[in-house]
């Protein structure tokens, strides 16, 4: 499971399946659809270092939690 946090402006593109689990309902009406990604698009590019922290985050948290 993936967590996307964005506004319409910032460009993101939204591939399904996606379920909105809160907030406003229409609100990927308002993205910019794309095609599912491709098992050869994950890691093709280094993450940005936001998306690395995040990353590192969840890892602790499953740690902690395991």
């Amino acid at each position: 499971m993936e967590a996307l946090i964005a506004t319409p402006s910032s460009g993101v593109r939204l591939a399904e399946p996606w379920v909105v689990v809160t907030g406003h309902h229409d609100a990927p009406a308002r993205l910019t659809r794309r095609p599912p990604i491709e098992p050869r698009e994950m890691g093709a590019t280094p993450p940005h270092p936001v998306e690395a922290a995040y990353d590192e985050f969840k890892s602790r948290i499953r740690r902690a939690c395991s």
